[in-house]
């Protein structure tokens, strides 16, 4: 190759380094991401399907329905007149804390500390199989 071609502009280099090379090599990219993705779902379903039915004891498919199952868990962990409390996720920036005082209840009627409700926060892939396949998990009723 020789100096001028360097310099020079040509449609045909321009049109092979265009829009499908970029487009490839970004899916390329992607796609250890899209396989993680899977495998953190795969792990969280198992894993929420294993705690309603071993310490809920509800039937395991309720827990894939999405507003369903936070009803379920918002009635053991507050009680069953006191589920309600679900509905204020659909509020705009309450519903950040109140999912955490929904982790926090999750915890302690689990049988678990204040320790496993940080790692629900901040690790919840990690905390999830750890209160479904721990020992010391144990549904306590909540206080009415």
């Amino acid at each position: 190759m020789d100096i001028i071609s360097l310099f020079s502009y040509s449609y045909e280099y321009s049109y092979n380094y265009g829009g499908l090379e970029v487009f490839n090599a970004i899916w390329q990219m992607l796609i250890p991401f899209f396989y993680l993705m899977i495998f953190v779902m795969a792990v969280a379903t198992v894993s929420i399907w294993f705690i309603f039915e071993k310490h809920y004891q509800v039937a395991g498919w309720k827990s894939i329905i999405p507003i369903y199952n936070l009803i379920i868990i918002g009635k053991k962990c507050f009680g069953e007149d006191k589920y309600w409390y679900v509905f204020l996720m659909l509020v705009p920036f309450l519903n950040f804390l109140v999912m955490i005082f929904f982790m926090y209840k999750f915890a302690i009627t689990l049988n678990h500390s204040i320790g496993m409700v940080l790692l629900l926060i901040f690790f919840p892939i990690v905390a999830y199989p750890m209160i479904a396949f721990s020992s010391k998990t144990k549904y306590i009723p909540p206080v009415s």
